[in-house]
């Protein structure tokens, strides 16, 4: 462009991004001379004091083309010699509301590495710096970072160059910076420190050595039209968090649930692991975040990883030459729109067999998009799909897909329900993998395929459905709903749609059910088994057992439809908890609701005489008992008489209690019936020392009775008269079960602490 004759001269040092997947393939040369004759005249020719390995030029490609950017300005400011190689100045704007105008300097060696606050730009606690810019500066080689907005909103940080930067580059500091900008800013060769700033009681633990260009603890600030070209860790990283000595001031701020300013038109290349993520805390904006014209390029790992992400939109992106462009794990509602992925360019093709570039096949595998196989919040579905795939083939991979299904297990079944419409392949064989999810025990997968866009034939285009290929899955199709089975992938592509029916139940006591479901003429059955959350307390009383049957559309007949029925050891069983509900219809001819009736086995007067089950906790097999939102245990010769004890696990609310769900059927079938209550309950500190309660204090445990939308008032409470045994304290009560205890399926025995820092036996 002939614009740079004026203002780049010879002895100005340029850099020029990597065009590979290495993060430190740029290359930095001095300019020789400036020549504006060129046979184009919309350009000059500038000539190099060295030649350079042929990088990607807008010629060959405008979407891949390197950065070239001025290093040298007119102003520097330099670190003297004496600075050591951790050492150097550093450059704070300071507690003013005055408009500040930072530009068109060379900073070079400031920051002071491993010491808080010390960075070559620094706005610090400035308020509201609306008016205030840093323009066309240039930081490199700095010891620690390079920009950075601290307890300061609206700045513009805009067309600035940092290059050869330790630690995160272009840095929100605290969480709570809100409205700055940041727009046509360059990163490259951003680089891990040697000695992190040390946790000082309020900043946590800094990631500086794993760094990012572009590091967020708030989102609701913009970043437009900026470039994060090789970084040895990650392009943009949104480690959304509040910490600091303000953070006191916004104890109402959570930055993970804040809406999005705007990201626009950013580009991440040549980054070792990530172009973009949101690791390890998430980003779950309450508005859905719109992530618009994102490109993202040769990152030796993945072009975007989300984790713990949901509500996201990424629309008109393009991912080209990453180990995996678009890896979707424990993240949910996410639509990705008008995007093009590429696995191999032939232009990366190119640079492989003339450069030697390094080979795409990052842990030997090519992937276009990793899906996840289950959703973190119930009622969630995974994604929405409108992708074009393209430089999927003659990859040569070990393993080599456009979707592949991840092998996290969680609850050991499918509910990250995704739909996929006008998804193209660019006329290549399309490649599905199921088969790391099969190989980790998950055979009920299925993606939704809106408008048969993974049929090859255009005049049968119609909803169709992606399975894993197994019983479980095809037991009832029937003979006209045709599959194409594709063993390699673990999957088969079949004409029907299907829809989910989840079951949760009390999980104490329910081991080792199984939930069958039968046609109506019981022509062909099904077995599932149910599974809890192994990341959380196995006895929570929120830690429900999962069982999930994804069944396809029936004919609507009374004939039609199907039974189920949860047996152990073949015989008929009931958990005293079961909650049925049909997940989101994907697709129009997907199964209605009620066409699945669940059948529990007959329930006499005598199984109502005694509502609580393991009372004495001596059961051998089956605890029975559940803890709010914690875990309980039994404790040896710790109950009355050397008897076995109940314990709860955590101590830190007076929430925290001792739960068992009761037999909700025999509420509906003894309304007035009164019953009495008697338990025994000794109060301990964290050394199981035992701890008086007083009843006039309100501090003394009490049941309750509770179901999902009501708690009554304590059924049962200490007899002080009753004196003491061995530390234990009798509650006692007597209750009439009331019209209003039988509209829910669930009713909790509720034996609450009523304080903490204890617990309960």
């Amino acid at each position: 462009d002939k614009e740079i004759i004026n203002r780049w001269a010879p002895g100005a040092e340029l850099l020029i991004t990597s065009h590979t997947t290495n993060f430190d393939d740029h290359q930095v040369r001095r300019i020789a001379e400036v020549n504006p004759e060129y046979h184009d005249e919309r350009f000059a020719r500038i000539v190099l004091d060295q030649p350079l390995p042929k990088p990607t030029t807008e010629l060959d490609s405008t979407e891949f083309a390197v950065e070239v950017a001025l290093l040298s300005r007119n102003i520097v400011w330099e670190s003297g010699s004496d600075a050591s190689e951790l050492e150097g100045g550093h450059f704070w704007v300071f507690h003013t509301g005055l408009k500040q105008h930072i530009e068109g300097l060379e900073i070079k060696g400031f920051g002071v590495q491993g010491t808080l606050a010390r960075y070559p730009i620094h706005f610090h606690f400035c308020g509201d710096a609306n008016g205030s810019v840093v323009l066309k500066t240039s930081v490199r080689d700095s010891n620690q970072r390079a920009i950075v907005v601290h307890a300061t909103d609206n700045l513009l940080v805009e067309e600035n160059v940092a290059f050869n930067t330790l630690g995160h580059a272009f840095v929100l500091e605290d969480g709570f910076e809100t409205g700055n900008t940041f727009k046509g800013n360059l990163g490259a060769y951003t680089r891990a420190v040697n000695v992190l700033i040390p946790d000082n009681g309020f900043n946590g633990i800094e990631t500086d050595n794993l760094p990012a260009t572009f590091w967020a603890t708030n989102p609701s600030n913009h970043w437009i039209g900026n470039v994060a070209a090789g970084s040895e860790h990650s392009g943009f990283w949104f480690e959304l968090k509040l910490r600091g000595t303000a953070a006191h001031l916004f104890q109402s701020l959570d930055p993970r649930y804040e809406s999005l300013g705007s990201f626009l038109n950013n580009t991440a290349h040549s980054n070792f692991d990530r172009g973009l993520r949101t690791y390890p805390e998430g980003y779950m904006p309450y508005e859905t975040a719109h992530l618009l014209g994102f490109t993202s390029y040769r990152n030796k790992k993945q072009g975007l990883f989300f984790h713990n992400t949901e509500n996201i939109l990424i629309a008109d992106g393009l991912f080209a030459d990453n180990g995996v462009a678009v890896d979707l794990d424990r993240s949910e509602n996410i639509t990705v729109s008008r995007t093009k992925i590429i696995g191999r360019t032939e232009l990366y093709g190119e640079l492989e067999s003339s450069q030697e570039a390094p080979s795409l096949c990052y842990n030997n595998e090519l992937l276009g998009m990793e899906l996840h196989t289950f959703v973190r919040k119930t009622k969630n579905n995974g994604a929405v799909l409108d992708v074009a795939f393209d430089g999927f083939n003659s990859v040569h991979c070990a393993r080599v897909a456009h979707i592949s299904l991840d092998n996290e297990l969680r609850i050991g079944t499918f509910d990250w329900f995704t739909t996929l419409e006008r998804v193209s392949f660019a006329d290549q064989p399309v490649l599905i993998d199921f088969c790391p999810a099969a190989e980790a025990g998950i055979v009920d997968a299925y993606l939704t395929d809106l408008d048969g866009s993974f049929e090859a034939n255009p005049d049968n285009k119609k909803p169709r459905s992606i399975i894993s290929d197994s019983d479980v899955m095809t037991a009832f199709l029937g003979e006209d709903e045709e599959c194409t089975r594709i063993p390699e992938g673990c999957y088969a592509y079949c004409d029907v749609c299907f829809r989910t029916i989840r079951f949760e139940v009390d999980p104490s006591g329910s081991e080792g059910y199984e939930l069958e479901v039968c046609t109506k003429t019981r022509s062909k059955c099904i077995r599932i088994a149910g599974g809890t959350d192994p990341t959380d307390y196995a006895t929570s009383s929120t830690n429900y057992r999962v069982f999930n049957v994804h069944l396809p559309a029936v004919e609507n007949s009374e004939s039609s439809g199907f039974n189920a029925a949860f047996l152990l050891d073949d015989e008929p069983v009931w958990p005293n908890y079961v909650e049925q509900q049909y997940e989101d219809k994907l697709c129009p001819g997907g199964l209605d609701e009620g066409t699945v009736e669940l059948h529990p086995p007959p329930l006499f007067d005598s199984a109502c005489d005694s509502l609580i089950r393991n009372g004495d906790a001596e059961a051998p097999d089956r605890l029975f008992w559940l803890s709010k939102f914690t875990g309980v245990s039994t404790v040896a010769n710790a109950g009355m008489a050397g008897s076995t004890a109940l314990k709860d696990s955590i101590r830190t609310s007076p929430r925290d209690s001792l739960v068992q769900l009761l037999d909700a059927r025999c509420f509906r079938s003894t309304v007035m019936r009164s019953y009495e209550v008697e338990a025994w309950v000794k109060v301990v500190d964290e050394n199981n020392e035992h701890q008086e309660c007083h009843v006039e204090e309100s501090n003394c445990p009490e049941i309750r009775i509770a179901t999902a939308t009501q708690i009554w008032p304590s059924i049962a409470t200490v007899v002080p008269e009753r004196g003491e045994n061995g530390g234990y304290q009798l509650l006692h009560g007597v209750f009439v079960v009331e019209n209003s205890m039988t509209d829910s399926n669930m009713v909790e025995f509720i034996v609450m602490r009523n304080g903490v820092n204890f617990n309960i036996l």
